[in-house]
């Protein structure tokens, strides 16, 4: 395994809320996010279809990004030259800034469909924008317009020029540009208090892409959740990763996850 030691959060974050009964995999109430099994604090917030942004990995000067604490989900994956990319997906919870927002791949089409969401991203190339434009969901793709701040706007915190978005501001966005906003079924997944048999605990889990993207995640007892760690420099033996807490630019805190 990866000698880098575990460092410790600088902060303890507070233990993540837990379903009070098991949800799913149909049947949830009204007030219950069909993608956390979690009663949300704004029910009218689910009245709604999903949005899914695309998200920026590298280069490490981006990080760290906007708003992935508030996704319900995020999917890493990787894409090309040893490089991966997140697909966020916003539905129970808004963030007044989510990105850096880059562009879309092929996979991207499975996440739309998959959440009957709409899609912020930043372009793609030929084929893969072909795709997009020329599927049954094209009204669905959310690009920068001269218009469209907000919700998406550019900002330039480090003098560079970011493009993001805020979840918030969509639904307005949504109804000027005539789109169906309305909330879809999201049946399909099953949420339990208790863990399935037969695990075996896990302290620390390590996920290498290439010499250029690996993370480790940490479990913190006091909050229940794993910790994110990211690469901070290239290590092309695999015998000397180096971490550093990956943090959301909203909060300053360290990104974690429950599941």
């Amino acid at each position: 395994p990866p000698t880098s030691p575990p460092v410790p959060p600088t902060d303890t974050p507070t233990a993540p809320p837990t379903p009070q009964q098991s949800y799913g995999p149909t049947g949830f109430p009204s007030d219950i996010n069909p993608l956390t099994g979690l009663q949300v604090a704004d029910a009218s917030l689910l009245e709604r279809r999903p949005v899914i942004i695309k998200i920026q990995n590298l280069p490490r000067d981006s990080r760290p990004q906007w708003g992935l604490s508030s996704a319900d989900l995020v999917f890493e994956y990787y894409t090309e030259f040893g490089t991966t990319r997140f697909a966020a997906v916003y539905y129970g919870e808004n963030t007044p800034q989510a990105g850096p927002i880059r562009s879309a791949r092929f996979i991207d089409v499975n996440f739309i469909r998959g959440y009957k969401a709409f899609f912020v991203f930043g372009s793609a190339y030929e084929g893969v924008y072909s795709r997009l434009i020329n599927s049954e969901f094209s009204n669905r793709l959310i690009l920068e317009q001269p218009n469209s701040c907000p919700p998406l706007c550019r900002v330039e915190p480090t003098g560079h020029n970011y493009l993001v978005a805020d979840t918030g501001k969509m639904n307005e966005y949504l109804a000027s540009r005539r789109l169906d906003n309305s909330r879809q079924n999201l049946d399909g997944m099953l949420f339990d208090q208790q863990a399935p048999q037969g695990g075996s605990p896990a302290s620390t889990v390590y996920a290498r892409f290439s010499s250029a993207i690996f993370n480790r995640w940490d479990y913190d007892p006091a909050s229940g959740s794993y910790l994110r760690f990211s690469d901070s420099q290239n290590d092309t033996t695999g015998q000397n990763e180096v971490y550093a807490p990956l943090l959301d630019r909203n909060t300053g805190e360290q990104i974690r996850a429950e599941n």
